[in-house]
This record gives C-alpha cells, structure tokens and sequence, in this order.
C-alpha cells in the first residue's frame, strides 16, 4: 500500500500572546479578534478595538483592523524571516 506524501507548509505568524501558530495573516487576526480570554482581550483594548463581538461580522470587523496593527509591526510577530 503506498503512502500519501504530506507537505508541510511553514507556520508564518505566531500570536505573541499565547503563542499559537497560524499559516496566514487573516488567520493570526481572527484568533486575537474571535479569543474571548482577558489576554486577548487587554490586548485588543489596549490597540483601542473592542473588547468583544456579538455577531461574526463584527469579529472579521475587528480582525480586519487587526490585520492592519499586525502588519505595521510584522517582524514582531513573525516565526522566521523569508529569503
């Protein structure tokens, strides 16, 4: 029986906070947003976005501006540096 060859694809970001791995960006964003513990939250507070959503929209809402906090300070929450 042949085995099924598995490609890893790098985790690019990792949250700062309780250090999660995420492959993309958006994802990293929606996990600070969507976690509901006082960590992420002071965190989202102290970007000055909302501590927490009622519906998804709002969450992607936030995530989006999280996005834009990330990405000013990318290297911070990088796991290696691309050649």
């Amino acid at each position: 029986m042949a085995r099924r060859k598995v490609i890893a694809v790098p985790l690019r970001y990792k949250c700062p906070l309780c250090g999660k791995h995420s492959r993309k960006l958006r994802n990293l964003a929606l996990h600070i947003a969507m976690k509901k513990d006082q960590v992420h939250k002071d965190w989202r507070r102290r970007h000055g976005l909302p501590e927490d959503y009622k519906t998804r929209k709002e969450a992607m809402s936030i995530a989006k501006s999280i996005e834009k906090i990330i990405r000013q300070d990318e290297e911070k929450y990088r796991t290696y540096v691309e050649a």
